[in-house]
C-alpha cells in the first residue's frame, strides 16, 4: 500500500473538507456543556456487540457526556440501531478510513474531554468516569488505558502493549481504541493523520510525539489502568496479518515523516505482563506458525503479501 501525504499542514480537522463527507446526521443526545464525549467510529459492525458496548457505557456513568456513533460506510446499518438509545449519530457518504471518521467525530463532539472507543471493545466498569477522573486528578492532556481479552483468540497472545499491568505512569498512546485527550489540546496538534488509512495503526503514537513535540512534557500523557476495555487483537489468521502488514506500511510513512520517530518510540520502554514460558506446549507451537507465516506476509514482494493485500 503506497500511502499519499495529502495533508502537508497537519490540519486534519479542517471543517469545510470534513463536512463534505458527511451524508446525514441525527442527533438524540443534546447534552448541553458535556464533560466528555464518547466517539465510536463504526464499520460493519456486529450490532449486537455494539449494544453491549452502548449499554455498558451508560451504566452508571455520572460524568455528564455524549456518545457519538460515526458510522464509516455508504450503508446505513445503524438506522434502525439509534432509534433505541441516546446517542447522535453521524452518516459518512462512504468508508474513509478510521482516522477521517474520528476527526468527523472530534467536529461534532462538544465536550471537553474527548474518549474514543473501537466499535468492537466493550467497554468495563465505570469506563468514562475513569477517562474523566484520571484528566481531572492528574492534570493530563491525553492517556491510553487497559485492553483485556475479550475472548480466548491465540492472538490476543501477540497484543504485548494491552495490559501493561496496574501501575500509572507516562507512556504513549499506543491503545487508540481506549484512550482520551483534552479537547483544545486535540484540536492544537491537528487531530488524526489521515494519511494513515484504513483501520489505523501508529496514529496514537504519532499524536503522542505531536503533544510532546508542543510541550515539551512527556509526563502529559499516561497509561490508565482503571479505564478498562474488553478487546480482541484479531478475528483471524487474514485479520492478523492484514493488521501486521498495515502496521508495518504506516510504521514506514511516519518513520519517514518524522525521521527521530523510531527513537521517540523506543525512548518508552517496553513493558509486557506476559510470559509464553508459562503456556502448554501446544499454544507455543501455534503461536511460532503464525510467527513464521507472519515474517514472510511482512516482505513486500511475498506471495503472502501480494494475497493479502488482494483480499
Amino acid at each position: 500500500m503506497q500511502i499519499q501525504d495529502s495533508n502537508k499542514t497537519n490540519d486534519y480537522l479542517n471543517k469545510g473538507t470534513l463536512d463534505k463527507l458527511v451524508d446525514k446526521t441525527v442527533f438524540h443526545n443534546e447534552a448541553d456543556n458535556p464533560t466528555a464525549s464518547v466517539i465510536i467510529v463504526t464499520y460493519k459492525t456486529d450490532i449486537s456487540l455494539l449494544e453491549r458496548s452502548i449499554k455498558a457505557l451508560t451504566d452508571r456513568a455520572e460524568s455528564t457526556h455524549e456518545i457519538l456513533l460515526v458510522e464509516n460506510s455508504d450503508e446505513s446499518r445503524l438506522q434502525n440501531f439509534i432509534q433505541n438509545y441516546n446517542v447522535s449519530y453521524i452518516k459518512l457518504k462512504r468508508n474513509y478510513g478510521l482516522n477521517t471518521g474520528r476527526n468527523v467525530g472530534i467536529n461534532y463532539s462538544k465536550g471537553h474531554i474527548l474518549i474514543f472507543l473501537d466499535d468492537d471493545a466493550i467497554p468495563g466498569e465505570n469506563f468514562i468516569d475513569e477517562h474523566v477522573r484520571a484528566h481531572r486528578s492528574n492534570g493530563i492532556l491525553a492517556l491510553r488505558g487497559k485492553c483485556l481479552p475479550r475472548t480466548k483468540s491465540i492472538f490476543n497472545h501477540f497484543a504485548f502493549h494491552y495490559d501493561l499491568g496496574n501501575d500509572i505512569f507516562p507512556y504513549m498512546v499506543n491503545l487508540e481504541g481506549n484512550s482520551s485527550f483534552k479537547r483544545e489540546t486535540l484540536i492544537e496538534v491537528g487531530g488524526f493523520n489521515t494519511a494513515l488509512e484504513g483501520a489505523g495503526g501508529h496514529e496514537g503514537i504519532e499524536i503522542t510525539k505531536r503533544i510532546i513535540e508542543r510541550t515539551n512534557d512527556r509526563s502529559s500523557v499516561i497509561y490508565w489502568p482503571g479505564a478498562v476495555i474488553y478487546h480482541d487483537y484479531s478475528k483471524s489468521l487474514l485479520h492478523y496479518l492484514k493488521k501486521q502488514i498495515r502496521h508495518q506500511n504506516h510504521s514506514k510513512y511516519v518513520s519517514t515523516r518524522h525521521p527521530d520517530f523510531i527513537n521517540f518510540l523506543r525512548s518508552y520502554k517496553p513493558i509486557s505482563t506476559k510470559d509464553e514460558r508459562e503456556l502448554d506446549s501446544i499454544t507455543r507451537t501455534k503461536l511460532d506458525i503464525i510467527r513464521r507465516i507472519n515474517r514472510h506476509a511482512l516482505k513486500p514482494n511475498s506471495i503472502i503479501n501480494r494475497m493479502v493485500n488482494y483480499l
